[in-house]
């Protein structure tokens, strides 16, 4: 059915009354009726902007906000002042709001990854919140065929920027120089390989990354860099860059390079094989760092998942420029956290390092070359893959889609907060005693180097106590005949008996550490039993969580504690109260205004300049569309 402007003008008279009596602090539940009778939670007001979770937020009404979310409120909506319904929370300071809309956001973005990974086609009543950029800022194939201007500023320093449309947007700035230097810094910290990197850099820009690992004390041993722009290009053989010992320039865009059929089964084993062998040949590098410019997230997803074939092991290191969504404290911080679980599902650990990036006090130094990031912060990712054996030895919290996993050791603080799924259930009394008692238990009943000595002594009785009593046994039993030859029979017994002390000794040295593992396995089993029973008394059967534990192997002191997770009522990951995979809603900032260490006043920069409704982020361009 065809929509009249009368349905429009009752549609939009509706949305007005909605945000009017939010404002006036109407009972949720008058308002629920009235959403249910077709108020639109998309809708925003014609004098500022506002949608109604803009006013919930304003409200600080926790319990509103809740049922909007619920119904499917836009999580990133801006009024006419660019601020979201988080920005509003940001302002008063509410933690909790601001994490309900942000971790709302972060669901509501791996749900739309997840949609557009199986290229569901669109139904026809899908509303279009986002134009095609064609600009250079938005589309590579544009990118690649415009033109470069390499400038030296008014303060000396070069600056690569790009015509986009009526704008110029730069490209690399020299304003990323602390940025760069405290990413090579950390990429490079007491690396295992320091005296011989092998480093891949993808986007060469102003080289400033680049330089940065040439001047490292060992320059690296291979300097791979990845380039398309054939205005970068001339640049740097300008530069010299094509005659710098070491460095290996790539011509074309990474994904002329990536891997085209990653996994095969050859024999009954999954091999990874059939990749294009410009970047594989070289072999594993220690450090991968990629800042392209015009791709959006989907593209830095996309090269997420090469990672695996990219990096050389466990202590190889991966950094990317982190400008997802940073013109929005709200959006920055959504991608962020969306980035990080991406990372996560290939085994990549991120650990975040922030850099302060505000303005120095000349807010027109870069003039329109830093529209797409204005936040003071920038959260710098250093990541690393995860062996399955480091993942065992380290302790910590890793989460599952039904469970959490903690790897618990001795040597290791344990965690000290109760996990955000289990806080309506444990408290941080409960936790802390029953971390300590699976710790204190398991301690008992692993002891590594007695282990080491215990087998060393057995392994090196099975040869000593046989081959000492050979001699006596095979001069008891062995018999000769009436030529003096040996007996076939007495040396059969002989050898029976020579082998059953060699059972014997490993018995001897097996059975008492056998019964010693199992006892323990015994009593921690029944502490986290005794766990689950407790707390299914308690909290009923079907909503508490369930405790298992892995004790220690032979020449580990490690336990694996797991939580499982009860399931949800309605297992759909698209109803809003779906049960979703544990890591969505990641953990709480320390502060709610985390990305605003001061407020907008006179004389201070705008800390929020997105214009439109987005799906996805450009990593240089922002939400600017």
């Amino acid at each position: 059915m065809d929509t009249t402007s009368e349905d429009v003008d009752e549609l939009a008279q509706l949305g007005e009354t909605l945000i009017s009596m939010i404002l006036q602090d109407e009972p949720v539940p008058e308002l629920e009726i009235l959403i249910k009778n077709g108020a639109p939670l998309w809708y925003a007001n014609e004098s500022e902007g506002l949608t109604a979770l803009h006013a919930a937020a304003y409200m600080r009404n926790e319990d509103l906000v809740r049922m909007l979310i619920k119904e499917g409120a836009l999580w990133n909506a801006v009024d006419h002042l660019n601020n979201t319904a988080g920005d509003i929370a940001l302002s008063f300071n509410d933690q909790v709001i601001y994490t309900l809309i942000r971790d709302y956001g972060l669901r509501s973005e791996l749900l739309l990854t997840l949609l557009s990974s199986k290229k569901t086609p669109d139904p026809p009543s899908s509303l279009i919140i986002r134009g095609h950029d064609a600009s250079a800022a938005g589309s590579t194939d544009t990118f690649l065929k415009s033109k470069l201007t390499f400038t030296i500023d008014e303060y000396g320093q070069e600056i690569c920027t790009v015509k986009a449309g009526d704008d110029e947007v730069g490209v690399m700035m020299a304003w990323e120089q602390g940025i760069m230097e405290k990413t090579v810094a950390l990429l490079c910290k007491d690396h295992s390989n320091a005296d011989n990197l092998r480093v891949l850099n993808i986007g060469h820009g102003l080289g400033i990354i680049d330089t940065l690992f040439q001047n490292l004390s060992s320059t690296p041993a291979l300097h791979c860099i990845v380039e398309a722009h054939p205005d970068v290009l001339r640049h740097m053989k300008d530069c010299g860059w094509y005659d710098k010992p070491g460095v290996r320039i790539v011509e074309g865009k990474w994904q002329a390079y990536r891997i085209r059929s990653r996994k095969t089964i050859t024999d009954g084993v999954l091999r990874r094989q059939d990749v294009v062998p410009e970047l594989f040949e070289m072999g594993g590098f220690d450090i991968v760092y990629t800042d392209t410019f015009s791709e959006n997230y989907a593209d830095l997803r996309e090269f997420f998942e090469h990672l695996p074939d990219l990096l050389s092991g466990p202590d190889s290191r991966f950094s990317f420029f982190n400008g997802l969504g940073a013109t929005n404290a709200l959006f920055y911080d959504v991608y962020t956290h969306l980035s990080e679980v991406h990372l996560a599902e290939i085994g990549v650990d991120i650990e975040w390092h922030d850099v302060d990036v505000g303005y120095d006090g000349d807010n027109d130094r870069w003039g329109q070359t830093r529209q797409y990031f204005t936040l003071p912060l920038y959260r710098l990712p250093i990541g690393q893959m995860v062996s399955d054996l480091e993942m065992f030895a380290r302790s910590g919290t890793r989460r599952n889609a039904n469970e959490i996993v903690l790897h618990l050791s001795p040597t290791q603080a344990p965690p000290s907060t109760v996990p955000f799924e289990i806080q309506n259930q444990i408290t941080i009394a409960t936790w802390e005693v029953r971390i300590g008692s699976i710790l204190a238990a398991s301690a008992r009943y692993s002891k590594p180097w007695f282990e080491r000595i215990w087998f060393i002594i057995a392994l090196a009785s099975l040869i000593i106590v046989p081959v000492a009593l050979q001699p006596l046994i095979y001069k008891t039993i062995v018999a000769r005949d009436q030529e003096g030859f040996v007996t076939p029979q007495s040396l059969a017994e002989a050898n029976a008996i020579l082998f059953g002390v060699f059972l014997g000794t490993l018995l001897l040295f097996l059975i008492p550490i056998s019964v010693w593992k199992f006892i323990g396995h015994r009593q921690l089993s029944g502490l986290v039993q005794r766990w689950t029973k407790a707390d299914q008394v308690e909290f009923g059967k079907n909503v508490a969580c369930s405790w298992t534990v892995k004790s220690p192997g032979m020449f580990r002191d490690g336990t694996i504690l797991m939580i499982g997770l009860p399931a949800s009522a309605t297992p759909s990951s698209f109803h809003p109260n779906a049960y979703l995979p544990s890591y969505v809603n990641g953990p709480v900032d320390a502060d709610a205004s985390y990305y605003y260490p001061y407020k907008a006043e006179p004389g201070l920069p705008r800390m929020s300049v997105v214009g439109n409704i987005p799906l996805y982020v450009d990593e240089k361009r922002a939400f600017k569309v």
